[in-house]
């Protein structure tokens, strides 16, 4: 008897279509390198040439569809917008009705919203806050202005009026000074002109150095204060204010013209001696010609010219 053959093929199939190396081999698996992460096997198909055509063509249509999207949504606002501002700045309810006018002393209501160009009727969005307020503040007696408007229909404008303390004596010419020392208009029709007259100041002296000038008028303020705040000028008017070259103040008060030579500043003790001074005359029945209040060495003295040419020393 014949042993048996070893194959365990069935008798139908062809050995000779088998490569040997492939059933006598079993496969190889490469371990990954020590300390270096494993790779997992990727099952990613080869994109190929007509479905990346393909991809480029939908991506393309996507752009143009966001595109004018875009440009309808743009549009749109466009005339929104325009729509919108034809109805702010043609519509009656944003008709300015009302014009109130605050801090305004000298100047009428009226003409403060003329000035500034504020009527009713206009409307309320085409007025420019800043240019009413730069409008407002060409007229000499306006210091500052704020302009604030109130939907629909109210505008609302604050002015701060300059205050005139003195008068000044250029030349010839009188021009108004406010409180804070600035020239700030000649003297016209209608204008206020009972206050003190500084003289010794004259148009040369103001175009080389106005600072200067102006610092001299401070002074001069100074001064007017402290004699306000002693009753001297309720008990002798102050007619004039001269001022020299070095800045020393002569007042001239009272109607018989009393001139007090108070010199440089301080001048708050002078002019509280100068009150007590005229307190004493008073009580003597004595008229005084000159104070003179200006001793540097000396300043706790003070020498009285009485009417006729006699002096006396107070102490």
């Amino acid at each position: 008897m014949r042993a048996s053959s070893t194959s365990v093929l069935p008798p139908n199939r062809r050995l000779e279509n088998v490569e040997p190396q492939a059933l006598a081999e079993p496969a190889r698996v490469e371990e990954p390198k020590r300390g270096a992460p494993a790779r997992a096997a990727t099952t990613e198909p080869v994109p190929s040439a007509r479905s990346a055509r393909q991809r480029g063509g939908i991506g393309w249509f996507a752009r143009a569809q966001l595109v004018t999207g875009v440009l309808v949504v743009v549009a749109a606002s466009v005339l929104a917008a325009w729509g919108l501002r034809r109805y702010l700045y043609r519509s009656p309810r944003f008709a300015v009705r009302s014009v109130v006018v605050e801090g305004n002393a000298r100047l009428g209501a009226h003409a403060v919203a003329q000035a500034g160009g504020v009527l009713p009727g206009t409307n309320v969005f085409t007025i420019d806050e800043g240019q009413v307020e730069a409008r407002l503040r060409k007229n000499p007696w306006v210091a500052g202005a704020k302009v604030t408007k109130h939907l629909p229909d109210v505008v609302r404008v604050r002015v701060t009026e300059r205050e005139a303390r003195l008068v000044l004596a250029l030349d010839g010419e009188l021009w108004l000074v406010d409180h804070t020392g600035e020239i700030f208009k000649a003297v016209g029709d209608g204008d206020p002109t009972d206050f003190p007259v500084v003289t010794g100041i004259g148009q040369a002296e103001l175009g080389r150095d106005r600072e200067g000038v102006h610092e001299r008028l401070r002074r001069v303020l100074d001064l007017l204060l402290d004699l306000e705040a002693e009753q001297v000028a309720a008990r002798l008017p102050i007619q004039e204010l001269r001022v020299d070259v070095e800045g020393r103040v002569t007042a001239i008060v009272g109607t018989e013209g009393v001139a007090l030579e108070l010199g440089l500043p301080p001048y708050r003790q002078k002019t509280q001696k100068a009150r007590r001074i005229f307190g004493e005359l008073a009580e003597r029945h004595v008229r005084a010609d000159v104070l003179f209040l200006d001793n540097v060495a000396h300043p706790e003295r003070v020498v009285v010219r009485l009417r006729g040419g006699r002096e006396e020393k107070q102490p």
